[in-house]
C-alpha cells in the first residue's frame, strides 16, 4: 500500500479532480463498505484491463460542482448481491476504488494524522466555519459517518489541504500587516511629496510588489514604490499616473491579489486598472439619485471574487461584482439619521458601519444585508469623521467626530462607549465644542492606535500602557511636550494628555523654540488620509488636503 501511494503521488492530480472526490465521499465509503463483506471470489471476478466505462453501472453521475446521486442509498451497508448484479458494476466499483488509491493526498494510511507535506491549520488564527467566503469553496464532510479506514483519512486529508490552500489565499491578499506596540514611530520625516494639484482624499498600499496608491480631488490616481522611499540619492517621484476621471476621485481600493485598482469619482464613474501597465478593465457609472455622492468605498473578498461596496452620501450601500456590470445588491440607511459620511468594514468581512454627519452610526450584517443596530455618538451634535474596526476586538470600532477632541472606542453589541482618548482643554463629556477634532484614524494593532487632526496635529497613543503615549508631529507654536494619565469618568475609562508642567506651558515651548533654523516636518493643511506600510522598513504614511504627502519613520 505504502508503495502504490507513493508510486500514485508522482502521477498529480487536478484541483477538479480533487472536488470530484470530495461529492464522491459517501458512494466512495459504501463501496469500502460492500468491498469487506465481499469474499475473494467475488473481489478478483471479472477483472478486465483497460478503460472502464462509467455508463455500463448502476451509478447516476453529474457535474462534480452538483450535488451526487445514488440510485441504491438504503441505510444498511449494500450487500454483495445486491450491489454486484452484473461484472460491468463490478468493474464500475473497481474503478471508484481505484480513483482513491491513484490520488495522491499526501496523508499517511490509517493514521488519520496529515503527512509532513499537508499544510496545517491553526484554528485560533482564521474561524473557517463561521468566513462565509470559506463556505463557498463547496466543502462539505461529516466526519461522525466515517470509519477509520484509508478512504477516511484521504478524505479528511483533502479536507486539511482545501482549508490550508484557502487560508493561504486569504493571507497573500490580506496579510495580517499591523506591528502593534513592536513599531513605534519616531517622527522622523522621510519623504515630503507634493505632486498631486488637490487634496489627497485615499492612500493605501498593498504588500504584493510594496505598490502604495493616492488617490485625489485633481481627478488623478499615482501609483508609488515604497521600496524607493528611504533610498538617499533618488528623487522620489510616482511610478505611475492615471488620469482619466476628470472628476474628484472619493474611494479607491486594491482587488483581485493587489494586481488591479478601483477609483470611483464623486459622480459615480467607477475604473478598474491594472498597477503595473494602467490597462482599464473596466470603466462603469454606479447610477445615483440627483444631488447625490459617493463618499467612500472598500472591497470584500478574495481572489477574483471580490465585491466593491460603495457608500454614497443619501445613505445608499451599493454592492458590485468586479466580473458584472450591474449591481449585485443595494441597502438603504435610515434617512432620519443624516447623511452618510464615513464607513468602515470588520476584518472578517462579517458587518459593516456606517457614521453620518448627525452623529448616528448603523452597523450592517454583511452576510444577511441587514441592520444590526443603530446608536447616536454623545457628542454635542458632533458628524462622524472616520471610522476604523478595532483589530483586536471584532465587536468594537474606533470613532472619531467633528467638533470634540476625542477617540471613541465604542462597542457594537451594547451601543456603549468603553474607552475615550482625549486632548481637549476641558474635562471630557462637557458640553463645550472644539475645532480640533480628529478627521483620520490608523489602528496599528494590538492597543495602538495614531490619529490626524483637523489641527494638522499627528498623535500616537498607546492604551495598554498610556505614559508611552506622545505627539509625533505638530505645527509650529503648538505644545508637544505632555503627561498622559488614565481616569474613570461615567463609568468610561478615559485616557488624557496634558500639559507636562506649568514651567512648560508659561515658556510655550514649540519645536519650533527648540530648532528655529529647522522648518516644522508637520502638516500645514488638515490630515485627511493615513496608512501604514512595509517594505524595506516600516512607514507611516499621512496625506493633508493641500495635496501633500509626507513618510514618517
Amino acid at each position: 500500500m505504502k508503495s502504490s501511494l507513493e508510486k500514485l503521488r508522482n502521477l498529480g492530480m487536478t484541483s477538479e479532480e480533487e472536488s470530484k472526490i470530495l461529492h464522491l465521499q459517501d458512494y466512495i465509503l459504501k463501496v469500502h463498505t460492500c468491498k469487506k463483506s465481499m469474499t475473494d471470489e467475488e473481489l478478483f471476478v471479472d477483472i478486465v484491463d483497460g478503460a472502464i466505462l462509467l455508463q455500463d453501472s448502476d451509478i447516476m453521475t453529474y457535474d462534480y460542482n452538483s450535488n451526487i446521486e445514488v440510485k441504491d442509498t438504503p441505510d444498511k451497508p449494500l450487500s454483495p448481491s445486491r450491489s454486484f448484479k452484473s461484472s460491468q458494476s463490478t468493474r464500475s466499483l473497481k474503478h471508484q476504488q481505484s480513483i482513491i488509491s491513484s490520488q495522491s493526498l499526501d496523508v499517511v494510511p490509517n493514521t488519520g494524522i496529515a503527512s509532513s507535506r499537508t499544510s496545517t491549520i491553526n484554528s485560533d488564527t482564521v474561524d473557517l466555519t463561521n468566513d462565509p467566503m470559506f463556505s463557498s469553496l463547496n466543502i462539505e464532510i461529516d466526519t461522525t459517518t466515517l470509519t477509520q479506514n484509508t478512504q477516511t483519512d484521504l478524505l479528511q486529508g483533502l479536507l486539511s489541504r482545501k482549508q490550508a490552500e484557502y487560508i493561504r489565499t486569504r493571507r497573500a491578499v490580506k496579510p495580517t500587516l499591523l506591528p502593534g506596540d513592536s513599531w513605534v514611530p519616531k517622527g522622523i520625516l522621510v519623504c515630503h511629496i507634493h505632486e498631486h494639484k488637490a487634496s489627497i482624499n485615499k492612500v493605501k498600499f498593498s504588500a504584493k510588489d510594496s505598490i502604495l496608491a493616492t488617490s485625489s480631488d485633481d481627478g488623478c490616481v499615482k501609483i508609488w514604490n515604497a521600496r524607493r522611499f528611504d533610498s538617499k540619492n533618488i528623487i522620489n517621484n510616482s511610478r505611475h499616473t492615471y488620469s482619466r476621471q476628470s472628476q474628484p476621485i472619493k474611494g479607491m481600493a486594491f482587488y483581485d491579489t493587489g494586481d488591479k485598482i478601483a477609483a470611483i469619482t464623486r459622480n459615480g464613474s467607477l475604473h478598474e486598472v491594472g498597477v503595473k501597465e494602467l490597462k482599464v478593465y473596466a470603466a462603469r457609472m454606479i447610477a445615483l439619485e440627483p444631488d447625490d455622492v459617493i463618499i467612500d468605498m472598500h472591497t470584500l473578498g478574495i481572489g477574483q471574487e471580490q465585491t466593491l461596496v460603495i457608500s454614497t452620501c443619501d445613505g445608499k450601500i451599493i454592492g458590485v461584482d468586479v466580473r458584472s456590470p450591474t449591481a449585485i445588491f443595494k441597502l438603504s440607511n435610515n434617512p432620519s439619521y443624516g447623511a452618510s459620511s464615513a464607513m468602515c468594514t470588520d476584518v472578517n468581512e462579517h458587518w459593516m458601519c456606517i457614521g453620518t454627519r448627525s452623529g448616528w452610526i448603523t452597523c450592517w450584517d454583511l452576510r444577511f444585508r441587514l441592520p444590526i443596530t443603530s446608536w447616536q455618538h454623545d457628542s454635542a451634535g458632533g458628524g462622524i469623521l472616520d471610522l476604523k474596526p478595532n483589530p483586536i476586538s471584532m465587536s468594537s470600532i474606533y470613532v472619531a467626530v467633528d467638533n470634540s477632541p476625542e477617540v471613541g472606542v465604542w462597542n457594537i453589541e451594547s451601543s456603549s462607549k468603553e474607552r475615550m482618548l482625549w486632548y481637549g482643554e476641558y474635562e471630557p463629556f462637557q458640553s463645550s465644542s472644539s475645532s480640533n477634532g480628529v478627521s483620520s484614524l490608523l489602528p496599528l494593532g494590538g492597543e495602538v492606535v495614531v490619529t490626524g487632526g483637523i489641527d494638522h496635529v499627528i498623535r500616537y497613543w498607546n492604551t495598554s500602557q498610556h505614559t508611552q503615549s506622545y505627539t509625533l508631529a505638530a505645527p509650529p507654536d503648538t505644545p508637544t511636550t505632555y503627561t498622559y494619565g488614565k481616569k474613570i469618568v461615567k463609568n468610561v475609562e478615559v485616557i488624557y494628555m496634558e500639559a507636562a508642567s506649568p514651567l512648560l506651558t508659561s515658556t510655550s515651548i514649540t519645536q519650533k523654540d527648540m530648532n528655529p533654523s529647522r522648518p516644522s516636518p508637520a502638516h500645514h493643511q488638515m490630515i485627511t488620509d493615513m496608512t501604514f506600510c512595509k517594505a524595506t522598513q516600516p512607514f507611516l504614511i499621512t496625506v493633508d488636503m493641500g495635496g501633500v504627502m509626507k513618510i514618517w519613520k
